[in-house]
């Protein structure tokens, strides 16, 4: 479950008992002002306290799917790992 101060629902999201992950698909178009950058920051702090590992991308990585799923992978190995310590 995603906390509630963390408004809006997340790009993808994993939450099971070894894993709690969310994946945040950030354009120029949404996250670009000032505030919009504030509340991407905010909204962050507020699923990581909430125990969510969070990557953040933009829009142009995901062109090139091979390299994309790759850095997934590695990236929710890698939270996998963090979060059985």
């Amino acid at each position: 479950m995603v906390p509630p101060a963390a408004r809006g629902l997340p790009d993808a999201a994993a939450a099971d008992r070894e894993l709690w992950a969310i994946l945040e698909i950030d354009s120029r178009d949404y996250h670009f002002s000032p505030r919009d950058w504030q509340a991407t920051l905010r909204r962050h702090a507020e699923l990581e306290t909430g125990g969510y590992s969070v990557i953040h991308i933009v829009p142009s990585e995901l062109r090139d799917a091979d390299d994309f799923v790759r850095r997934v992978r590695r990236w929710l190995t890698a939270c996998r790992r963090a979060q059985r310590t």
